[in-house]
């Protein structure tokens, strides 16, 4: 009976020691998020892991401890090898989910979640977009931990004198001690799993202690999370999580936001315009001089907006593509842990800005250089209004990067080519692909650098290349002069400036333009100031042309171009929102439940006075999330 409390024992202390290493690997290989950081605050956070720590080990000692109580009542010739087996895949199977988290962290900023591991159904694309990974570096320290591991967990917690057989308890006394022991750890592992006897079982922020981000994901126990994500992703789509004020507050809050008179001019020189969407791969405000972004790498964007309606306080709603498309063709706000567009049930009830010119004649297609059914992207775009997608399969192999798709250049000039084609009204949309990973350009680079960086900041500039050529072709064109053409990202990115918190406003701030022939002359060279978001293009577009509408459906998006639509921009990351409002940028991180950004101890009670609007938003968009059924 003693030595199977005190196998659990090492075992435990084992899984403690194996999750300790696993976060100095998380540091060291994330160093450079670091910068921020003081040494004591890196210590901190490895004390303050101990809780989600301690209920992980004891979810691992679960099946040991059902093994060894089955051990006194039959015989278990092969009990070793069985606890040994269980233990080794458990090593294996923690190791490889704890160093891909540590790989993935540097380039998405958020610990591995449902949502994430999601992608793993386009193998080929997850890929493509850890171009900066050092796999065999990451293979080897799997290697490593499970060669090293394996050895310890061998040599000081395996039961190698453990008796194979004649070991079952005889006797009443005999019976009740051991029903008593067991019991006792019974009560004491299911106390740790739930992390005391309180109410609510632990969760994150049992061990979120800072207002920066980095240190509360370094002390997150990654495969406690990893589990707890996919336990609660069903939730979230059936139940807010986010209840912060009455429902009615929220409500009332919310609908002033979108409250105006309706007042803004026309900027077209037609009611009935075509519509070109150029939805722009990765490209955040920090390429864009007239923005405050580095000079000289999108000047074909600098000429366009010379001659077009630069709209200078825009913020993608996600971080990602399949959220910014949604924010940009259906006005809906992305969600913090999951995406809409994977959920058919939901994604169905979306409305499209597509719809109402389809609805009158239009001709639609979309243009994509890669893989179309990533992410779920072609049922959506089908759902949009789009009756033809173009993507990877209508290019040839040597007009394809290595990992991801057809390069700008060429979907642009097929792009040029059937627009020149087409006989009735249009509404087209393109989504660039060379500003993605691995950032492969067909062209000499501008800059000779192998940095990722720099390799960022040469497949921006080629890709503004590929934009500029194609402007300059599409205004020899008949159908350019009554044509809209709306450019805007799909969301920002971490470079170049290499944000280390992957929350901030700086990495959600993105160019929007209006251009085209059909732009009136009046508004060419013009900015608006107006802070928005991606959602806001809809209402901002259809207000313009004289298209019905007939149902109420952009409910979350603003007309940019009215003098009276408030200043504010939304935008969500793992469990947390951004929100900008009148002039105040700020983060809210629902985990630890503080204001994250900016970075000061103490906040205004008028800074907590605009998170709680944006609180206000959070909740009543995903009231209205979890009723689409």
């Amino acid at each position: 009976m003693k030595r199977k409390l005190l196998y659990l024992l090492r075992l435990f202390v084992f899984w403690q020691f194996f999750f300790q290493v696993n976060r100095v690997i998380f540091v060291l290989y994330n160093h450079d998020k670091f910068t921020s950081c003081s040494k004591s605050e890196i210590f901190y956070a490895f004390f303050h892991a101990w809780p989600l720590d301690f209920s992980a080990a004891c979810y691992l000692l679960a099946v040991p401890f059902l093994i060894t109580l089955a051990s006194n009542y039959i015989h278990l010739l092969h009990i070793t090898k069985a606890l040994s087996a269980y233990n080794y895949v458990m090593l294996a199977l923690l190791s490889v989910i704890n160093l891909t988290d540590t790989a993935l962290y540097h380039e998405w900023g958020y610990k591995l979640n449902a949502y994430a591991v999601s992608f793993t159904r386009y193998p080929k694309e997850v890929i493509a977009s850890m171009n900066s990974i050092s796999y065999l570096l990451i293979l080897s320290i799997i290697i490593t931990m499970i060669t090293v591991f394996g050895i310890l967990l061998r040599k000081t917690v395996h039961l190698h004198d453990y008796p194979l057989k004649n070991n079952v308890i005889t006797g009443v006394k005999s019976h009740l001690k051991a029903a008593a022991v067991f019991l006792t750890t019974l009560f004491l592992i299911f106390t740790g799993i739930r992390g005391g006897l309180g109410v609510v079982p632990i969760n994150q922020s049992a061990v979120f202690f800072s207002g920066k981000p980095i240190l509360n994901h370094t002390a997150l126990n990654t495969g406690w999370n990893l589990m707890n994500s996919y336990v609660n992703a069903g939730k979230t789509s059936t139940r807010n999580p986010y209840q912060y004020l009455k429902p009615e507050e929220a409500k009332y809050i919310v609908e002033e936001l979108y409250k105006s008179t309706n007042t803004f001019p026309s900027i077209l020189g037609t009611s009935t315009p075509n519509i070109l969407f150029i939805i722009l791969e990765s490209w955040t405000a920090d390429v864009i001089e007239y923005l405050g972004g580095e000079a000289g790498l999108t000047d074909g964007f600098k000429k366009a907006s010379e001659e077009g309606l630069l709209f200078s306080n825009i913020y993608a709603n996600g971080d990602r593509t399949d959220k910014g498309l949604v924010a940009i063709l259906s006005a809906y706000p992305a969600q913090t842990q999951t995406s809409i567009i994977t959920q058919a049930e939901k994604m169905e009830k979306l409305p499209s800005v597509i719809v109402p010119f389809l609805n009158t004649g239009y001709q639609t297609s979309f243009y994509y250089g890669g893989e179309s059914n990533f992410a779920n992207m072609k049922a959506y775009l089908f759902h949009c209004g789009f009756t033809k997608i173009i993507d990877k399969k209508a290019f040839e192999d040597k007009d394809m990067n290595s990992k991801w798709g057809a390069h700008d250049g060429v979907v642009f000039s097929r792009l040029l080519t059937d627009l020149n084609s087409e006989k009735r009204p249009f509404v087209y949309a393109i989504l660039s692909l060379s500003s993605h990973e691995p950032f492969e350009i067909p062209f000499p680079s501008k800059i000779k650098s192998d940095k990722e960086t720099d390799l960022f900041r040469n497949a921006i500039w080629y890709s503004d290349q590929c934009l500029h050529h194609f402007l300059i072709e599409a205004k020899q064109q008949a159908w350019y002069k009554n044509t809209l053409i709306v450019m805007v990202a799909d969301h920002g990115h971490r470079l170049p400036k290499n944000y280390a918190d992957l929350s901030v406003p700086g990495k959600f701030r993105i160019p929007v333009l209006f251009t085209g022939g059909a732009l009136d002359s009046d508004y060419r060279g013009k900015v608006c100031t107006k802070t928005g978001n991606q959602t806001d293009l809809a209402k901002t577009i259809l207000d313009q042309v004289k298209i019905p509408v007939t149902t109420p459906s952009f409910a979350w998006s603003k007309n940019l171009l009215d003098s009276s639509s408030k200043d504010f921009a939304f935008y969500s990351f793992n469990d947390g929102i951004g929100w900008v409002y009148k002039g105040e940028q700020l983060v809210f991180d629902n985990i630890s439940k503080q204001i994250t950004y900016p970075y000061t101890k103490t906040k205004a009670d008028s800074t907590r006075a605009k998170m709680k609007i944006g609180q206000a938003y959070l909740q009543y968009f995903y009231q209205d999330y979890t009723k689409k059924q």
